[in-house]
């Protein structure tokens, strides 16, 4: 959905549909619980992409490639928690 939208009153029933439309990062069978925990985890994912990089660099990780941070920070990539910021957005 594109951030578009006419500007109107936002009601109790719009919010509700909009929520449903736009907060989907949190699943019922996700591991997370809040979206606290969403971003707390993929500030990790990044922090160890960081650890390894100049782990590799200074040669002190050696079970680590490059290969491994690329799957790690894309990972953290698909968690952001896009459409809930494109609803965010909707509501300013």
């Amino acid at each position: 959905m594109s951030t578009e939208i006419t500007k109107q009153a936002l009601t109790l029933d719009k919010f509700n549909e909009l929520k449903d439309v736009y907060l989907t990062s949190l699943k019922k069978d996700f591991f997370l619980n809040s979206y606290e925990d969403l971003l707390n985890t993929i500030n990790s994912l990044i922090s160890i992409s960081q650890n390894a990089i100049e782990g590799i660099t200074e040669h002190n990780i050696p079970h680590c490639n490059a290969f491994d941070i690329a799957n790690t920070l894309e990972i953290a990539k698909q968690l952001l928690p896009y459409s809930e910021s494109e609803f965010l957005d909707l509501l300013k």
